[in-house]
């Protein structure tokens, strides 16, 4: 397969800092969502590949305060020397991915500190936002490769593009992917992208790319857009439906509430969650979320998600390990 490498010649650093309370390691990793090859993970640092603005990046974040003084440390590693004008942008972006300047995180932390069920997630992981970390087209593109599949399967046809058509970029010692343009899947046949074991997916990808490669999906529009006017919009890109639009305006666009539906295999890790046995269906479970956590639905999911997947990781939680499969 084609391995394109690129070598970092000159690193700049800036200080970034969140909106209080700002959980690092509770927002910049989360254990379940499936390992790519473009960023690497350990407590109180994340690197990670970026590509931005046509060029590819090496960044390295980490944590320099507290919950409540919060602080992270942005180093950027490059190819040629990055002007401070750039490097503010690069920040701007980091700061927009990872929900960085966030105003409603300290109400939802106050209103359900206190709370039976989702109390003691809020207050051990107080501050934690959703993130993908991606660009927009990146982020389609993962949500693709787990399509009507076992997670394994979905790392290794992400494995098998990372490594076709990503740059591999070695920087602060170590030696990560990078996604590529949309224009590589624009310009790739589909037999070439079915020869990498990605089956069906492989139109997607291609209807997918060309919207983009066009300019008919610009995502800095779509970052001002809000409610129904943005899930109209989504529902225009190829391959996204009700279900897609969900998880994009709350993990992407940092929508708070939204809950568009709730898929049978979700419905099985949410009714463990929220009523611990997994045989709740899923309106049974929709029902509860707007009785409860009105305003804030989808972070509430995001915070019990995140405190069952990070106990998977440390102790191991069987029922879940079960249903993941990795």
């Amino acid at each position: 397969m084609t391995t394109q490498k690129q070598k970092i010649r000159f690193t700049r650093k800036t200080a970034i800092r969140p909106t209080s309370p700002f959980c690092f390691d509770g927002t910049l990793w989360k254990p379940l969502h499936f390992p790519s090859s473009d960023q690497r993970w350990e407590p109180g640092r994340l690197r990670q590949t970026i590509n931005f603005r046509g060029s590819t990046y090496g960044i390295v974040l980490t944590n320099k305060g507290t919950v409540d003084r919060p602080l992270i440390e942005l180093a950027v590693h490059c190819k040629n020397r990055l002007s401070l004008d750039m490097m503010k942008a690069i920040a701007d972006e980091v700061r927009w991915r990872y929900d960085l300047d966030s105003k409603e995180i300290v109400s939802f932390v106050d209103r359900f500190r206190s709370d039976r069920l989702l109390g003691p997630a809020v207050k051990k992981w107080r501050g934690t936002r959703p993130k993908s970390g991606y660009s927009l087209y990146e982020y389609l593109v993962i949500t693709v490769m787990l399509q009507n599949t076992v997670v394994r399967r979905s790392v290794q046809m992400l494995q098998n593009l990372f490594e076709k058509y990503g740059r591999l970029v070695e920087f602060d010692g170590v030696r990560l992917r990078s996604f590529w343009e949309p224009r590589a899947i624009h310009l790739a046949s589909e037999e070439e992208l079915r020869r990498l074991k990605v089956g069906y997916r492989a139109r997607t990808l291609k209807r997918q790319a060309a919207q983009f490669v066009s300019g008919e999906i610009d995502e800095s529009e779509l970052r001002g857009l809000k409610g129904d006017v943005l899930r109209m919009k989504l529902d225009e890109i190829y391959g996204v439906g009700p279900q897609s639009a969900g998880y994009l305006s709350s993990e992407f666009f940092h929508d708070y509430d939204t809950v568009l539906g709730i898929s049978l295999w979700d419905a099985k890790i949410y009714s463990h969650l929220l009523f611990g046995h997994g045989r709740a269906s899923p309106r049974k479970i929709m029902r509860l979320l707007k009785q409860k956590y009105s305003g804030f639905k989808s972070l509430a999911i995001e915070y019990l998600m995140t405190d069952v997947s990070w106990r998977n990781e440390e102790v191991g939680v069987k029922w879940l390990r079960k249903l993941i499969r990795l």
